[in-house]
């Protein structure tokens, strides 16, 4: 350290920046994972209500317990938090829209998961997907404040 200070050796871990870059719109240019995913992210919505609605109404019997051994109302927080934050993500003028629909989609299956015979309906675990979805809309609203 002390040889640093004498100028024996220097270190330069600061970032080069310049100033000259044209057009200056290349300054807030995303990576191509962003822009891929801004252009899937709709899809991407619609396909993971596709599936939270498929896995819960699969048979016991398709799940391993090793796997599947977590808390069952943290799943349910956690699924629906990340559904609404992409829904919200997906579609930021609808909120309000997306907001209803997934507390709507989350009774609709625990009453379809009733109607099968091979899954149990609780509606704790509508409770739970309430709270998912009321904790995405905390974070988004801190997000946009």
């Amino acid at each position: 350290m002390l040889n640093a200070v004498n100028g024996d050796i220097i270190i330069n871990l600061a970032a080069e920046h310049r100033d000259d870059v044209t057009p200056k719109s290349l300054y807030y240019n995303p990576s191509l994972f962003l822009k891929l995913f801004y252009k899937v992210k709709k899809f991407l919505f619609c396909k993971g209500c596709l599936l939270v609605g498929v896995v819960a109404l699969l048979p016991n019997e398709y799940f391993r317990s090793s796997v599947f051994n977590i808390w069952d109302k943290a799943q349910h927080v956690v699924v629906f938090a990340l559904l609404a934050l992409l829904g919200f993500i997906s579609y930021p003028h609808r909120f309000k829209m997306i907001f209803l629909f997934l507390l709507i989609y989350g009774g609709a299956i625990e009453a379809a998961q009733f109607v099968t015979g091979w899954r149990e309906c609780d509606w704790m675990d509508w409770l739970a997907d309430i709270m998912g979805v009321v904790t995405a809309y905390t974070l988004w609203r801190r997000k946009s404040i």
